[in-house]
């Protein structure tokens, strides 16, 4: 009885711990694809501009052209 005990503590304990770490990652790798959006909102912004300046450019020439 005092095997069946221990053995089901340590099955209990291994899962806690395992969800435990599974929720960790989670949070973390969360927080990391949040941090990336944010990055690649920011560099899809600035390539917006700048192709509107472009574009801007090209037009002014064409019209002083």
């Amino acid at each position: 009885a005092d095997a069946q005990q221990t053995a089901q503590i340590v099955i209990y304990t291994s899962i806690a711990l395992a969800l435990a770490v599974g929720a960790l990652l989670a949070f973390f790798s969360r927080r990391q694809l949040v941090l990336l959006s944010h990055s690649y909102s920011r560099a899809f912004s600035l390539a917006r501009e700048a192709s509107a300046a472009a574009i801007t450019a090209e037009l002014m020439l064409g019209f002083a052209g």
